[in-house]
């Protein structure tokens, strides 16, 4: 499918395939945000056709269809997440991917990995690493990857053949209405969605495991996803259940911040009697009002020198009082009120604890693997509990990513005709994987690790 180009005011074209064009117009009213909104869950049609009754209408991600972009600011706004995110990125991605085939002892699959140059020289020329690094980010973050096979130039030794795997940028990707016929997405739009006015779109087709080797696109994009229920098109982050949590804790630094660059740091409050200077500076000794200003600031200024420092703790400020000539009585003396500071720099402390313990618990990453200190605990845990840790995550918690970021080396391996090979006289099922790093203590293995199949 080529580009989607604009041909007038919110009017746009697509060829849909040779021959055959869809004119449409997009649909840019941006409805408030609200948190509660990320678990919108009827995506509704950003795009309608007009002028034909064919369709290329897209679903929208979020009620106003940014959802991918809220979540994005939401996360980076936060101290914890974007680290411990990190940890579950380097963990998922393992050491090294390897090739290898199952075989049988004693009733139990074993993955046995072997070297093949000819497919280690296909992975390099296919830039799988780059792809297997953006693509992790995008489905630890949002749930949601889109990965790009292309074969190779026509005419080329490669024409036949999936040369080059890339990660598309998740938040740029929408989905096609499912179509009403398959029950399946057969297109997707890859545009910047944030830009109202949506220039150009660029249309890819669905991969579809039913195409016939020889009659597929060049190049086409497939949607890896792990199944939210109700979330047909777009499912949502484990950690999505914390948003509010990642929302308190994000306001907390703001809160303490703006506390501190705008409250007044007053310590005394001095009184001072309305007539003490002009009784004591009055115009019959030729005393301006000008005159009394300045001994007014004199004086704030000394007792200001007077309660401030650490020279002058304990010292005692003497003023004079005043009788009234006419009654006789004492007259309203000077007054100094040490000023409360009630800020309580405590305030929202225990909250932030909780909303970190949430944040870790939603992403579910031990917080002794992206070295962050819990409360109550001495540092980020021991190296026992890290290793145990560690191991639990990368055999346990990765699995399902992990086989979704394999699925399109896999699909390509097999359209390639590279998932067979002959190994010591005897035809095998080929397999891609990834190895880890096994940590051990020293007393079982003087290097501390060991390479093990996931």
């Amino acid at each position: 499918m080529s580009n989607v180009n604009e041909i007038g005011d919110n009017l746009y074209i697509a060829d849909i395939q040779p021959g055959l064009q869809v004119t449409f117009e997009l649909n840019t009213e941006v409805p408030k945000f609200e948190p509660i909104e990320a678990n919108y869950q009827a995506p509704r049609e950003i795009s309608r056709p007009v002028g034909k009754n064919l369709n290329l209408k897209f679903a929208s991600w979020g009620k106003d269809n940014k959802l991918p972009n809220h979540i994005m600011k939401m996360v980076l706004n936060n101290n914890l997440a974007p680290g411990s995110l990190d940890t579950k990125d380097h963990i998922t991605l393992g050491d090294q991917l390897v090739f290898y085939y199952n075989r049988f002892e004693n009733g139990k699959k074993i993955p046995t990995p072997f070297e093949d140059p000819e497919l280690e020289d296909w992975l390099e020329m296919m830039q799988v690493n780059e792809y297997m690094e953006e693509a992790v980010i995008d489905f630890d973050w949002l749930a949601n990857f889109w990965a790009q096979p292309t074969f190779g130039k026509k005419g080329g030794n490669y024409q036949d053949k999936i040369v080059r795997i890339n990660a598309v940028e998740a938040i740029d990707v929408r989905c096609g209405v499912m179509s009403e016929k398959s029950k399946r997405v057969e297109y997707y739009g890859v545009a910047d969605w944030t830009d109202t006015k949506k220039r150009e779109i660029s249309v890819y087709p669905a991969y579809n495991p039913d195409w016939e080797v020889g009659k597929m696109p060049r190049t086409f994009l497939m949607h890896l996803k792990k199944k939210t229920i109700g979330n047909p098109y777009y499912p949502l982050p484990n950690y999505i259940g914390a948003q509010h949590w990642l929302r308190h804790a994000n306001k907390i630094p703001i809160w303490k911040t703006n506390n501190m660059d705008n409250s007044m740091n007053l310590k005394y409050h001095v009184q001072v009697p309305e007539k003490y200077f002009i009784t004591m500076y009055p115009d019959s000794q030729g005393f301006s009002a000008k005159d009394r200003r300045k001994k007014f600031e004199e004086k704030i200024k000394q007792i200001s020198n007077m309660l401030s420092g650490a020279e002058n703790v304990g010292k005692a400020f003497a003023s004079q009082i005043m009788i009234d000539p006419q009654t006789g009585k004492e007259l309203p003396g000077w007054k100094i009120d040490k000023i409360p500071n009630d800020v309580n720099h405590e305030a929202y402390s225990k909250d932030y604890e909780d909303s970190n313990s949430a944040i870790l618990s939603a992403i579910a990453v031990d917080p002794s693997l992206s070295g962050v200190l819990v409360v109550g605990k001495m540092g980020a845990g021991s190296g026992s509990e890290k290793r145990l840790a560690y191991e639990f995550h990368a055999k346990v918690k990765t699995r399902y990513a992990r086989r979704l970021l394999l699925r399109p080396i896999q699909t390509a391996m097999a359209i390639n005709k590279y998932d067979r090979r002959t190994i010591e006289g005897q035809e095998r099922k080929i397999f891609i994987g990834i190895q880890d790093v096994d940590f051990t203590t020293l007393d079982k293995n003087p290097t501390g690790s060991q390479k093990v199949m996931q």
